[in-house]
């Protein structure tokens, strides 16, 4: 595991590893995700757009995102505003 830019712990993975740190990530996090995170992730900038174009995640604040199939809830909201602020204070 690494640290990612927003001081949380994010799995190691090159290009090919991206999906899977991805997906273990927003099991821990109710489906919540910042941008930061998926970059550490191995995700390139291109695909975490397009899954914001797409409708894939949805923008929750600036930065940080719902993944599509998770349902927001208490445990998501909180986490989305940890991710936001957390973001917000670099």
């Amino acid at each position: 595991m690494t640290g990612s830019p927003d001081g949380h712990d994010a799995p190691s993975a090159g290009p090919s590893g991206a999906t899977g740190a991805v997906a273990a990530l927003l099991v821990r996090q109710a489906g919540v995700i910042s941008r930061a995170q998926a970059l550490a992730c191995g995700m390139s900038g291109r695909t975490v757009a397009r899954r914001v174009s797409t409708g894939t995640w949805c923008v929750v604040h600036p930065g940080v995102y719902l993944v599509a199939g998770h349902r927001p809830g208490h445990e998501s909201r909180v986490r989305a505003a940890a991710l936001w602020a957390v973001r917000g204070r670099r």
